[in-house]
């Protein structure tokens, strides 16, 4: 195979893993909130932005955008879908009516805690066969070559 074979083999093996990686989050989420009796179900992505609300109550908008590299509108659509399931809420800053902040709900904080023991479990079962060399090799070349995308 040559070498631009190779590349293009990369980038394919990448998003087939990324695809692969999501779907099996996805259920798993959607397993979790079942289990809970939840009436709503959570993507990957949904659980992504969650997550970082929960570790940064109040966050803007911008800050989970810059924070997961997704646009503005992908960014929207998530809170909002959030919002719905009475997740998050969000609140226009004081000082300027611009700068919007997504805080926890009760139900979030809640959920929060039971969504991320299912996601610890799927995350070992993720990593069962990878030692812990090899998981920090694969960050470290992962964050390469995200560096190296820019």
């Amino acid at each position: 195979m040559c070498v631009e074979g190779q590349a293009v083999d990369l980038l394919t093996v990448l998003a087939y893993a990324e695809r692969c990686i999501a779907y099996a989050c996805d259920t798993v989420l959607q397993a979790a909130c079942e289990q809970e009796r939840k009436t709503y179900r959570l993507t990957c992505a949904q659980w992504d932005v969650l997550a970082l609300v929960w570790e940064e109550d109040g966050a803007t908008l911008g800050s989970i955008r810059k924070h997961r590299g997704l646009d503005a509108p992908t960014i929207t659509g998530i809170v909002g879908r959030l919002e719905q399931s009475g997740l998050v809420e969000r609140r226009k800053a004081q000082d300027d009516r611009r700068i919007v902040h997504v805080y926890l709900t009760a139900e979030g904080r809640a959920v929060g805690h039971l969504l991320s023991e299912a996601m610890k479990a799927f995350v070992a079962r993720l990593l069962q066969n990878i030692t812990a060399e090899e998981q920090e090799t694969f960050r470290n070349v992962l964050h390469r070559l995200i560096g190296n995308s820019a």
